[in-house]
């Protein structure tokens, strides 16, 4: 059970940007680049990223090819400004469910978690998230049709913005820890027959925690032209190797790779053909396996198998310099990502990061340039 309130906060931001890139060649099949960018918030305060990019080519049909570069993120206004922005939303308090009381039972009704109010205030004193990151690789092409490539990359983030996990701050405020500026007010009143149950949680955004994660991309192109007709195969596969995140400084770091909404690989397969002004393609892109959501609770909840959307999708870029799209988005009509979420009420539900919950969609695109 979920629902808002209307937000309550004011606030207002200029930002002047400045944008410099260079590329030098160094040798013959030898080049380098830089980059870097300048920020400046009325509100917040000023930033500089940059970035190093190296590319070779040894021979005429490989390129090497190596990034480096730093990265920020301001806070964004809500979380900076909101004065209140409450909802009601669950929260699993043990503390109350298992007491016994019957006004506990018929809260929790059977669960550990019941729906109170959560209020997420603005922080004023929150700090930009930084990050770097670095990738290296190759483009091979033995043929003027065929191409492969393939990059290691890695991404470093820290201070990032986020408010605490509820049932983590609940569990601290019951074994007594100190919660910070954040607050769990419980009804105190002995007269009250809900005596114990959290009524009220005031949590706010600070920069908490950090996330390391790495992985490999891969990618092969197939592109076979005969006359007017040309037609081809891409195919993209990535695969998250570690995520490591610490919800904030003082928790442990986990691993995060193949929990739920995070699965360790993804592909998309291209089927293409082109003639003259006309293009049809079917795409197929595959989610791989992740824990199911009740999964950390209950591990016989098991996981969410890989599946598949199809999307098949025709264009014409037509003479008078623009085009028409026409597509069947989930051509198979599947509800993909579809998970038991309670076993006991027989409750399921989907992720819609990674499934896809409408079925089969029909699109129209129109673009014209003037």
């Amino acid at each position: 059970m979920s629902g808002s309130l209307a937000s309550d906060g004011k606030g207002d931001r200029d930002v002047i940007s400045a944008f410099l890139e260079l590329s030098v060649p160094l040798a013959q099949q030898m080049e380098a680049g830089l980059t870097t960018r300048f920020d400046d918030y009325s509100d917040f305060g000023s930033a500089t990223s940059y970035g190093i990019s190296y590319l070779y080519s040894p021979v005429s049909v490989l390129k090497l090819r190596a990034n480096y570069g730093t990265s920020f993120k301001a806070p964004p206004l809500a979380y900076l400004y909101n004065k209140t922005d409450g909802g009601y939303l669950d929260v699993n308090d043990p503390k109350f469910c298992n007491s016994g009381t019957p006004a506990a039972d018929q809260t929790c009704q059977g669960r550990t978690s019941y729906a109170t109010y959560v209020n997420l205030a603005g922080n004023k004193e929150l700090q930009e998230e930084t990050a770097q990151a670095y990738n290296f690789g190759f483009i091979l092409e033995p043929a003027d049709f065929l191409s492969f490539s393939a990059d290691v990359w890695d991404v470093q983030i820290k201070d990032i913005q986020n408010s605490e996990d509820l049932a983590e701050l609940v569990q601290k405020e019951i074994e007594g820890a100190d919660l910070g500026a954040s607050t769990v007010t419980r009804v105190n009143d002995p007269e009250d027959p809900l005596l114990g149950k959290i009524s009220r949680i005031d949590n706010s955004y600070y920069n908490l925690g950090t996330l390391r994660t790495r992985g490999i991309d891969l990618e092969a192109n197939f592109d076979w032209k005969f006359d007017t007709t040309r037609t081809g195969v891409d195919v993209q596969y990535s695969n998250v190797l570690s995520r490591r995140e610490k919800r904030t400084l003082n928790s442990e770091e986990t691993e995060k790779v193949g929990r739920f909404g995070l699965p360790r690989y993804k592909t998309k397969t291209t089927l293409w053909g082109q003639w003259g002004d006309h293009r049809v393609s079917l795409d197929g892109i595959t989610t791989g396996r992740m824990e199911n959501f009740s999964f950390d609770s209950d591990p016989t909840y098991g996981y969410i198998d890989p599946f598949t959307r199809y999307d098949l999708t025709y264009t014409w870029n037509h003479q008078w310099n623009g085009s028409v799209s026409l597509g069947v988005y989930n051509l198979a009509d599947d509800i993909t990502g579809l998970y038991l979420r309670d076993r006991q009420t027989g409750e399921k539900s989907f992720d819609d990061l990674n499934g896809d919950p409408y079925g089969r969609q029909f699109l129209l695109m129109v673009r014209q340039k003037i």
